[in-house]
C-alpha cells in the first residue's frame, strides 16, 4: 500500500524524498514506491525496477557524494522536480531528480539526471557492476565511514 499524496510542498527543498530516502529499512522505503517503481539515470546502463532495487541503488549511492543537497522543488500531485548540487570525488556536480506518482500515490518513476555528465571519473565507472548499480561500499572503503546525514536543509552530507 502506498502513501498518500502530500498537499502542501515543504519549505525546504526535497524534503518529502529525502525523508523517504532516509527510512531505515526496506520495507518502510517500500511503503512510498509502486511494486513496478522504474528508476533510471544517466549514470546507469540500464532501468532498475521495483522498490529492492532502489533501495540498493540509495544505499550505496547516498554514500558516495560528498555533500549534496537540493536547491529548488516544483511540481504537482503526480509530479516532482528536485533540482540538487552537491560535490563528487572533491568535483562539483549538479542535476535534477523527476518523481513521477500514480492516483493514489505511489511512486511509479524516478528519473535522475547528473552533470556534467563526466562527473564520475573512469576509477568510479569502473566501479559499477554490469547491472548499472554503482558498488558505493567500495567507494566507502577508499573514502572512509560513510553515512546520510540529518541536516535539517534537505542535504546529505558524508560523515567521517
Amino acid at each position: 500500500m502506498s502513501e498518500a499524496i502530500q498537499t502542501e510542498l515543504s519549505p525546504y527543498p526535497g524534503e518529502a524524498w529525502t525523508e523517504i530516502v532516509r527510512r531505515p529499512t526496506l520495507e518502510e522505503f517500500s511503503r512510498a514506491f509502486a511494486s513496478d517503481v522504474v528508476l533510471e539515470a544517466s549514470v546507469l546502463s540500464r532501468p532498475i525496477v521495483g522498490p529492492m532495487g532502489l533501495w540498493g541503488f540509495f544505499q550505496a549511492t547516498r554514500a558516495m557524494y560528498d555533500r549534496i543537497g537540493f536547491t529548488h522543488e516544483i511540481g504537482t500531485k503526480a509530479r516532482m522536480c528536485l533540482e540538487w548540487e552537491g560535490v563528487f570525488a572533491g568535483n562539483p556536480v549538479a542535476g535534477v531528480t523527476i518523481i513521477t506518482r500514480d492516483d493514489r500515490g505511489a511512486i511509479t518513476s524516478v528519473r535522475l539526471h547528473h552533470r556534467p555528465r563526466n562527473g564520475l571519473n573512469r576509477t568510479e565507472r569502473r566501479s559499477m557492476p554490469a547491472a548499472g548499480l554503482p558498488d558505493g561500499r567500495r567507494h566507502c572503503a577508499r573514502q572512509g565511514t560513510c553515512r546520510l546525514g540529518s541536516s535539517r536543509t534537505s542535504s546529505y552530507r558524508r560523515r567521517d
